[in-house]
């Protein structure tokens, strides 16, 4: 019995240490796989649009991360058949195809015959790996398919754009800690859509705000508005600037100016004396208080004239005169 005991604590030994003592290769190799894996897949995939004819679609889409990656963008059929976006026009006559960046792909005077096409996006690294986004349906409605003067897809950017800016936007000094938000406007004359775009520095390449909202964590709305608000101002965009952008169904395109972001920080000057507006005796100025906003006192300024309160007294009144009667007689009687 103790030699089936002694035998059976033996073996128990032997799994232990093999277990503790054998080399986790395969985990290794897991999980470097894993991260291989991993680190480039498709954070955004393109969503479906229903349009009528010719009209205009946005497909966006963009890897996870901030890896250096190319994109190029297909149309497919159900029955397998694909077409690279930039050759899509001499296939769709009247169609225009634009890449304001590396996520998007934008359509214009897209023809009844494109209806139910699959859009993808094509995202390679430079050592090769490549991902592909899920599809996206364009269904395109019936209807006149005579949507702008331009009718081939080589008319864009031409002298025909009527676009007239008529406000650009406005250079901003901010508060770093005395406001949470601020906002940019621009203004045009005939143009169709508008779009907004960043750049760090004098010597920065514009980008889209869509990665301004992606790359950069800024909180941006009216992206495609004339009005564009910037809801987090941090030191990050300190030097950066902002121009607004708009677009005619031809594909023609007016830049506004750029408008410059300069922060500084919020250091409270010490409030000013107060001045008195009364001659003594006076009651002193208020103290001032925190001022946000450059030195003017919260407390109103000048002074009050001190007001004596009435004094209850009592008067004696002395008064001495002289009374004259006069009598008058009348007399009744007969004549």
């Amino acid at each position: 019995m103790k030699k089936i005991l002694n035998l059976v604590l033996a073996i128990s030994l032997i799994l232990t240490l093999a277990m503790f003592t054998a080399p986790p290769a395969f985990a290794d190799g897991a999980e470097a796989a894993a991260t291989e894996t991993t680190a480039f897949v498709v954070e955004k995939h393109p969503t479906d649009e229903t349009i009528p004819a010719g009209g205009k679609a946005i497909f966006m889409a963009y890897p996870k991360g901030s890896q250096v990656y190319s994109v190029y963008w297909t149309f497919e059929t159900d029955d397998g058949d694909t077409v690279e976006a930039e050759n899509a026009p001499n296939y769709f006559s009247g169609l225009i195809v634009e890449f304001p960046d590396k996520q998007r792909i934008r359509l214009k005077n897209v023809p009844e015959t494109m209806s139910g096409l699959k859009v993808r996006a094509h995202f390679a690294k430079m050592n090769g790996e490549t991902i592909v986004s899920d599809p996206a349906f364009l269904f395109v409605e019936p209807g006149e398919n005579n949507p702008a003067p331009c009718t081939t897809a080589q008319a864009p950017v031409s002298t025909a754009s009527q676009i007239v800016i008529t406000k650009h936007p406005l250079d901003e000094v901010l508060l770093r800690d005395g406001q949470s938000s601020t906002y940019f406007t621009s203004y045009a004359t005939s143009y169709s859509w508008i779009s907004w775009e960043f750049k760090i520095g004098d010597n920065g390449g514009p980008f889209s705000a869509e990665k301004a909202i992606s790359d950069y964590g800024l909180c941006l709305e009216g992206i495609n508005s004339e009005k564009i608000t910037i809801r987090n101002i941090t030191w990050g965009i300190n030097g950066w600037y902002v121009r607004a952008v708009f677009h005619d169904d031809c594909g023609n395109v007016k830049y506004s100016n750029w408008a410059f972001m300069r922060l500084v920080e919020y250091t409270p000057e010490p409030c000013k004396p107060c001045k008195p507006i009364c001659p003594p005796p006076c009651i002193p100025c208020p103290p001032c208080g925190p001022d946000p906003y450059g030195g003017v006192p919260i407390a109103p300024g000048g002074c009050a004239v001190i007001i004596t309160p009435p004094v209850e007294t009592t008067v004696t009144h002395t008064e001495s005169y002289t009374v004259t009667d006069s009598v008058s007689t009348t007399y009744y009687g007969w004549y």
